[in-house]
């Protein structure tokens, strides 16, 4: 493991391919967790496809996984949604 990252081509692949991809399957991981309107069940299979296809499903989740589905990014759309534009007269 240790030689590996001692080449340019391995701290290369470490830096900017694996380090990326371990965040977004982790932030995938999380996100199952956080959203509201899944059931259990559905979390569950989620877990799974994450779990055993690692990046093909967190990839298919981020993909598939519509706007607005955590309580955070609703309060954040109805901050947005409600701003009063001021137009020039």
């Amino acid at each position: 493991m240790f030689l590996a990252v001692t080449t340019f081509w391995g701290a290369f692949f470490l830096c900017l391919i694996w380090i990326p991809l371990a965040i977004l399957w982790i932030g995938a991981l999380i996100d199952v967790f956080h959203r509201d309107d899944l059931g259990g069940g559905a979390k569950a299979l989620w877990v799974v496809a994450i779990i055993v296809l690692p990046w093909i499903g967190a990839l298919s989740y981020l993909i598939t996984r519509p706007t607005g589905v955590t309580p955070e990014e609703r309060a954040a759309m109805d901050q947005t949604a409600y701003t009063p534009r001021v137009t020039p007269t």
